[in-house]
Protein backbone atom coordinates (compact mmCIF):
# COMPACT_ATOMS: atom_id res chain seq x y z
CA UNK A 1 0.00 0.00 0.00
CA UNK A 2 2.41 2.22 0.73
CA UNK A 3 4.40 1.83 -2.48
CA UNK A 4 1.21 2.80 -4.20
CA UNK A 5 1.05 5.90 -2.12
CA UNK A 6 4.65 6.87 -2.82
CA UNK A 7 4.19 6.42 -6.62
CA UNK A 8 0.85 8.06 -6.39
CA UNK A 9 2.16 11.15 -4.82
CA UNK A 10 5.39 11.57 -6.72
CA UNK A 11 4.15 10.82 -10.35
CA UNK A 12 1.58 14.04 -9.08
CA UNK A 13 4.80 16.15 -8.34
CA UNK A 14 6.56 15.46 -11.45
CA UNK A 15 3.55 15.69 -13.70
CA UNK A 16 2.28 18.84 -12.14
CA UNK A 17 6.07 20.12 -12.51
CA UNK A 18 6.35 18.96 -16.07
CA UNK A 19 2.73 20.55 -17.01
CA UNK A 20 4.15 23.82 -15.18
CA UNK A 21 7.45 24.25 -17.00
CA UNK A 22 5.55 22.65 -20.64
CA UNK A 23 2.98 25.60 -19.96
CA UNK A 24 5.86 28.05 -19.54
CA UNK A 25 7.71 27.07 -22.65
CA UNK A 26 4.40 26.76 -24.98
CA UNK A 27 2.33 29.80 -22.94
CA UNK A 28 -0.87 27.13 -22.70
CA UNK A 29 -1.51 27.07 -19.16
CA UNK A 30 -4.83 24.85 -20.31
CA UNK A 31 -2.79 22.02 -20.67
CA UNK A 32 -1.85 21.39 -17.10
CA UNK A 33 -5.06 20.53 -16.65
CA UNK A 34 -4.34 17.82 -18.99
CA UNK A 35 -1.21 16.43 -17.28
CA UNK A 36 -2.68 16.05 -13.64
CA UNK A 37 -6.00 15.73 -14.13
CA UNK A 38 -6.38 12.37 -15.70
CA UNK A 39 -3.81 10.94 -13.47
CA UNK A 40 -5.87 11.92 -10.72
CA UNK A 41 -8.76 10.46 -11.80
CA UNK A 42 -6.96 7.77 -12.38
CA UNK A 43 -5.61 7.61 -8.77
CA UNK A 44 -9.45 7.59 -7.57
CA UNK A 45 -10.18 5.11 -9.80
CA UNK A 46 -7.58 2.86 -8.80
CA UNK A 47 -8.47 3.58 -4.83
CA UNK A 48 -12.16 2.17 -5.62
CA UNK A 49 -10.99 -1.26 -6.91
CA UNK A 50 -7.93 -1.57 -4.33
CA UNK A 51 -10.05 -2.76 -0.52
CA UNK A 52 -7.65 -1.64 2.33
CA UNK A 53 -8.62 0.70 5.28
CA UNK A 54 -7.79 4.18 4.19
CA UNK A 55 -7.54 6.37 7.12
CA UNK A 56 -9.12 8.94 4.63
CA UNK A 57 -11.72 7.36 3.49
CA UNK A 58 -14.59 9.50 4.53
CA UNK A 59 -12.45 11.71 2.39
CA UNK A 60 -12.07 9.67 -0.71
CA UNK A 61 -15.74 9.09 -0.60
CA UNK A 62 -16.71 12.63 -0.45
CA UNK A 63 -13.99 13.30 -3.21
CA UNK A 64 -15.64 10.87 -5.17
CA UNK A 65 -19.37 12.05 -5.28
CA UNK A 66 -18.06 15.42 -5.85
CA UNK A 67 -16.14 13.64 -8.93
CA UNK A 68 -19.93 12.49 -9.87
CA UNK A 69 -21.57 15.09 -9.34
CA UNK A 70 -19.31 17.34 -11.61
CA UNK A 71 -19.43 14.37 -14.66
CA UNK A 72 -23.20 14.38 -14.22
CA UNK A 73 -23.62 18.22 -14.15
CA UNK A 74 -21.53 18.44 -17.67
CA UNK A 75 -23.40 15.27 -18.95
CA UNK A 76 -26.43 17.45 -18.22
CA UNK A 77 -25.20 20.70 -19.42
CA UNK A 78 -24.14 19.28 -22.81
CA UNK A 79 -27.78 17.35 -23.08
CA UNK A 80 -29.57 20.77 -22.58
CA UNK A 81 -27.50 22.19 -25.01
CA UNK A 82 -29.22 19.98 -27.61
CA UNK A 83 -32.65 21.61 -26.44
CA UNK A 84 -31.26 25.47 -26.78
CA UNK A 85 -30.18 25.45 -23.47
CA UNK A 86 -26.76 26.51 -23.51
CA UNK A 87 -25.13 26.00 -20.28
CA UNK A 88 -21.97 24.54 -21.33
CA UNK A 89 -19.82 27.67 -21.45
CA UNK A 90 -20.56 28.30 -18.40
CA UNK A 91 -19.67 24.51 -17.19
CA UNK A 92 -16.81 24.74 -18.74
CA UNK A 93 -15.64 27.73 -17.16
CA UNK A 94 -16.51 26.65 -13.46
CA UNK A 95 -14.50 23.67 -14.58
CA UNK A 96 -11.61 26.12 -15.23
CA UNK A 97 -11.92 27.56 -11.35
CA UNK A 98 -12.84 24.45 -9.33
CA UNK A 99 -10.05 22.07 -10.93
CA UNK A 100 -7.10 23.49 -9.50
CA UNK A 101 -9.15 23.17 -5.59
CA UNK A 102 -9.61 19.56 -6.62
CA UNK A 103 -5.75 18.50 -7.59
CA UNK A 104 -4.92 20.24 -4.40
CA UNK A 105 -7.80 18.04 -2.21
CA UNK A 106 -6.83 15.00 -3.50
CA UNK A 107 -3.00 15.44 -3.29
CA UNK A 108 -3.87 16.52 0.98
CA UNK A 109 -5.46 13.08 0.45
CA UNK A 110 -2.85 11.42 -0.56
CA UNK A 111 -0.26 13.20 1.95
CA UNK A 112 -2.52 12.41 4.95
CA UNK A 113 -2.58 9.08 3.76
CA UNK A 114 1.23 8.37 3.42
CA UNK A 115 1.45 10.27 6.78
CA UNK A 116 -0.74 7.95 8.71
CA UNK A 117 0.94 4.86 6.93
CA UNK A 118 4.71 5.93 7.85
CA UNK A 119 3.00 6.98 11.71
CA UNK A 120 1.89 3.34 11.74
CA UNK A 121 5.12 1.91 10.75
CA UNK A 122 7.16 3.48 13.27
CA UNK A 123 4.11 2.60 16.49
CA UNK A 124 5.40 -1.21 14.94
CA UNK A 125 8.85 -0.45 16.03
CA UNK A 126 8.60 0.24 19.38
Amino acid sequence: MKTLKVIDLILQTLFLIYGIIYASISGNFISIYFFVGPLQVLGVLLHLFIESSWVQKQQRKLYGKTLVWIIALGIISFTLAFWGIHLLSVYTFALLIINPFLAIWYFIIGTKELSSINKRELIHLK
